[in-house]
């Protein structure tokens, strides 16, 4: 049995309407077992309209599959001391939502869970069939969005649960964990904290599963994701008002387009500026500016070294003892320290016999963080940028031959700019999200 579960889009925001298509597909019985090449074969061509031989008899069935929604903060206790409101959330029962070999020391904090629904029950298969269910369901609202990192993670997801037998009779336990992306627009604009609202009990998830039925067509069709082209299922309500004027918002900081400049001093003169379009971006687009070389007869400038970096960050007061971190820098959110700086990659640019470079510095990964500001974790980005300088007369020497290389004779001043990466307009949304896919 092949249980697979895909999701109708690659990310989520807090409030929306999540939609995922759950396959079961019968494998044919194979003396050699079954393969990754069947697998891949099985799942290009023997899909939801595969041909189905009806004479043979229905050698699998189905008990049960129910599944669940949750969402869980996970906290590294030897790093930091974070606690929900009365401890009703952490307990041993939401460990069970995450992986069976976390450590002892990481303290899990349910912030949702629904109630196991049913999805298929007593279902009889012929080999080869496939039966396929939608499932759609509201996430709630206020919440963090989705990481992992050294202190802290995010995580939701829906989980499905489920039992079968074969031709043999013996009950076989199937079990799939979808994760569920989010972003949040809201803890960009202003810090999210959690005891307020988690964690939730009672909340409606308003889930509805429903049956696909299946369509004639030749076995050559192409896959079943292909095929059930995702709906648009959100619904306009009142409880949206505040998602979407948040999204706004957040959508306004990147569209601002005036440009900032930041004057680099070398022995108290302004010898080049760092101009900027806008420090704030969204995830899938790039940071440009140039830089602007100014007339200087003591140095020149060879080249610029660029580093984009990753910080987290937690309260002061939540930091355990012992933990090595430094100060946050500039004058950014006071009470915070960093205790983990990911340098995500590296730039050079070239500016000798220039006056002046363009630059840009890419965000197209959509795997990538948008900041983030909670109570529990709090995540910024960085520019860091290094200049790299030579005296006038040994460039001279490098340009009429009487050397082969230039000496750098100073590496300074270094130039931290913040910058603000926001979550990818809703508009841009792919067609299908991710794909989990297990053999039972």
């Amino acid at each position: 049995m092949l249980l697979n579960a895909t999701l109708h889009r690659s990310w989520y925001a807090a409030g929306d309407i999540v939609r995922a298509e759950i396959c079961l597909h019968s494998l044919p019985n194979t003396h050699g077992g079954i393969t990754n090449e069947l697998l891949m074969r099985f799942r290009q061509v023997d899909n939801y309209f595969a041909e189905i031989d009806n004479d043979n008899p229905r050698s699998i069935h189905v008990h049960t599959l129910s599944a669940q929604i949750i969402g869980i903060c996970d906290v590294d206790s030897r790093r930091i001391q974070y606690e929900l409101k009365e401890e009703t959330s952490k307990n041993e029962q939401s460990r069970a939502f995450v992986e069976e070999k976390i450590s002892k020391y990481h303290e899990i904090h349910k912030l949702f869970s629904s109630k196991e629904f049913s999805i298929a029950k007593e279902i009889p298969f012929h080999e080869r069939e496939t039966k396929a269910f939608t499932v759609t369901f509201a996430l709630p609202d206020y919440l963090p969005p989705s990481y992992r990192g050294q202190c802290a993670r995010f995580y939701y997801g829906l989980h499905l649960y489920g039992t079968y037998s074969g031709p043999r009779g013996r009950s076989i336990p199937m079990k799939l964990r979808l994760p569920i992306k989010v972003f949040s627009s809201q803890a960009v604009i202003s810090p999210l904290l959690l005891p307020p609202y988690f964690p939730l009990e009672n909340f409606d998830f308003g889930e509805k599963v429903v049956l696909l039925q299946p369509v004639p067509s030749p076995a050559v069709t192409d896959p079943l994701q292909d095929d059930l082209m995702p709906s648009d299922v959100e619904t306009f309500s009142v409880r949206h008002l505040w998602k979407r004027a948040s999204n706004s918002i957040a959508k306004q900081l990147s569209e601002q387009r005036t440009p900032l400049e930041y004057p680099v001093k070398l022995g108290g003169e302004v010898v080049v500026s760092v101009i900027i379009l806008s420090t704030t971006v969204n995830i899938g687009e790039s940071l440009n500016g140039v830089f602007v070389l100014r007339p200087n007869l003591k140095s020149q400038l060879i080249k610029v070294i660029g580093g984009v970096e990753f910080l987290e960050c937690c309260c002061s007061d939540h930091l355990k003892k012992g933990i090595t971190c430094y100060p946050l820098p500039g004058e950014r959110e006071k009470g915070l320290t960093v205790v983990q700086t990911t340098v995500i990659e590296e730039y050079e640019w070239s500016l000798l016999g220039r006056d002046s470079v363009p630059f840009s510095v890419s965000f197209t990964n959509p795997n990538y963080y948008a900041s983030m500001q909670t109570d529990v974790v709090t995540t910024f980005w960085q520019l860091r940028i290094r200049f790299l300088w030579s005296h006038p007369s040994a460039v001279q020497q490098f340009y009429t031959g009487h050397s082969d290389g230039i000496d750098i004779a100073e590496d300074e001043p270094e130039l931290i700019l913040p910058l603000t990466i926001v979550p990818p307009p809703h508009r841009e949304h792919p067609r299908m999200g991710n794909t989990v896919q297990v053999l039972c």
